[in-house]
């Protein structure tokens, strides 16, 4: 399968890049500039330059693909306008074509909730509030495959990602 992805340098991203690869899949890794095109390219994705607000550009690639996957997020007040252009990116590329399109979200999207199910209602704090209208976009968009998987904590290589907080690797974290 031929497989778009973004954030293939980043800290999820550069785990679904080595799964896709090695069940054999061929991922075009969109990246911003070309230091990000070498890593990609070393670890064995087909790099393409390409800046994710460029709706014409980034619709034009994911065209070519067989399906895609969104993992870039900058982690900063830019996040909710990166998420809502490669969402209008994907619906205008795939919509209509039945190809399937995943999108990583976060499971601050539930609030406090402490038993959380598919039936759980969103309760987002600020901080991430604007995610729920660009993920009903994905699951409601025609003609395409929109999932959208809510993970928690990312944690691995020796640290662990609190989206709009910090990334936290034990060298740099005090011993409690």
């Amino acid at each position: 399968m031929k497989v778009a992805l973004t954030g293939a340098t980043g800290f999820i991203g550069s785990h679904v890049l080595t799964e896709l690869l090695k069940h054999g899949h061929e991922v075009t890794a969109l990246v911003r500039d070309d230091a990000q095109a070498d890593i990609a390219g070393a670890r064995g994705a087909t790099p393409a330059v390409a800046d994710l607000y460029d709706r014409p550009a980034v619709a034009s690639l994911l065209s070519k693909a067989d399906g895609a996957i969104h993992t870039a997020s900058p982690g900063d007040a830019t996040s909710a306008d990166l998420d809502s252009a490669v969402v209008d990116a994907v619906i205008d590329a795939l919509a209509g074509t039945g190809k399937p399109f995943i999108d990583i979200s976060g499971l601050w999207v539930y609030g406090a909730n402490t038993s959380i199910s598919e039936e759980s209602p969103f309760d987002a704090p600020a901080l991430v509030s604007w995610k729920e209208p660009i993920e009903r976009r994905v699951l409601g968009a025609k003609g395409m495959r929109g999932v959208v998987i809510v993970s928690s904590v990312a944690y691995g290589d020796g640290g662990a990602g609190f989206p709009g907080c910090c990334l936290v690797h034990p060298e740099t974290t005090p011993a409690t």
